[in-house]
């Protein structure tokens, strides 16, 4: 993950830690690494805000499903994306 995308989470992890027990900061922010990791090998450049696409999150969902994820787990990690 490079620092552009590391600022954008890390920024992301402060806004939500204002409004969520720590818990739940943890998971969102655990969701959204892997979808940035998973997103730059994918596309083979870095997640910004404005390369995100919901082309992106439908292929990450497809890519969860693939992987024999529960359909709670799928869905926890949209809804992270999705706050991110």
């Amino acid at each position: 993950m490079k620092t552009t995308t590391h600022n954008l989470i890390r920024d992301f992890g402060e806004f939500i830690d204002q409004h969520n027990s720590p818990a739940t900061v943890a998971g969102y922010l655990g969701d959204v690494r892997q979808f940035a990791d998973w997103f730059e090998q994918s596309n083979g450049y870095e997640l910004t805000a404005a390369s995100l696409t919901q082309t992106d999150v439908r292929e990450y969902r497809q890519h969860l499903i693939q992987r024999h994820r529960k359909p709670a787990t799928i869905n926890r990690h949209i809804a992270s994306i999705r706050s991110f």
